[in-house]
């Protein structure tokens, strides 16, 4: 992955960052699809107790927690940011899960494991951070098993942006560019993945996000003796513009899972 934007994702995500996100979201997750999001991709993936998940982009180790902890299965998170997986592996431990769970720090497109590892792989809301979705998608295809599900959640362009939209919600995302619903199914199809879900869950992510405007105008104070008034501007100014973006239509969610052909 380029370097400028692993110091993005680095910057966005530090320490700070990303309990600054958790509070705005829900503990343990750095994604708007969050728990509900997890249980409906271990639902429609078919896996059973004790299966093997490889979850990209674990974050806090969220998704991976509850992967094992409620379904039952073993798990194995990576995250390209170091404190993200220092502080999973931290939480993984005072929850007791360190049998079932293994964190690591690894890159989407370039995954340290052997063909057919997995019986399933889960990405939350991490693939927008990711510039080329398709080498992402090759190499789960390849570190699952045959028939093995491929699932994931993901912030997806839903109507054509202006230019100044777009750039703007890169920014704020740090993200590289936005896949739509139907480009995902494709490049999933282009790349021996077969689509067996595809849900839009625009208002899914649209009346979330509602809420952490909400949950953040209400941490002003917080924030701005912390840090900074000006801080507090600038969060409300970037979250400002998903808000926007959700309201007009242009950016919303997307929820698919498929299975290696």
């Amino acid at each position: 992955m380029a370097d400028a934007l692993k110091k993005a994702l680095e910057t966005n995500y530090n320490a700070i960052g990303s309990a600054m996100i958790e509070k705005l979201y829900s503990e343990n997750f750095l994604s708007l699809s969050g728990a509900d999001g997890t249980d409906r991709l271990v639902a429609a993936s078919g896996t059973e107790q004790g299966a093997h998940v490889l979850d990209i982009g674990c974050g806090l180790g969220g998704p991976a927690m509850r992967i094992a902890s409620e379904h039952g299965r073993k798990v194995t998170g990576v995250d390209l940011v170091a404190t993200n997986v220092t502080t999973a592996r931290e939480r993984v431990l005072e929850a007791g899960l360190s049998d079932q769970v293994q964190i690591m720090e690894g890159d989407a497109t370039a995954l340290p494991f052997a063909e057919g590892t997995f019986d399933a792989v889960f990405s939350q809301d991490a693939l927008c951070h990711v510039p080329d979705k398709g080498a992402a998608l090759e190499e789960a295809a390849r570190v699952v098993v045959q028939n093995g599900a491929i699932g994931l959640t993901d912030w997806v362009e839903t109507d054509k942006m202006t230019e100044t939209r777009r750039a703007a919600v890169l920014d704020a995302l740090s993200a590289p560019n936005l896949q739509s619903q139907a480009g995902y199914e494709q490049t999933m199809e282009s790349h021996g993945i077969q689509v067996a879900v595809s849900e839009d869950i625009s208002n899914v992510f649209a009346s979330f996000y509602d809420g952490v405007m909400v949950r953040l105008k209400k941490m002003e104070a917080e924030i701005s003796e912390r840090f900074s008034p000006r801080v507090f501007t600038i969060m409300m100014q970037k979250n400002g513009v998903f808000q926007t973006a959700f309201a007009e239509g242009s950016l919303g969610g997307a929820l698919i899972v498929g299975h290696r052909k």
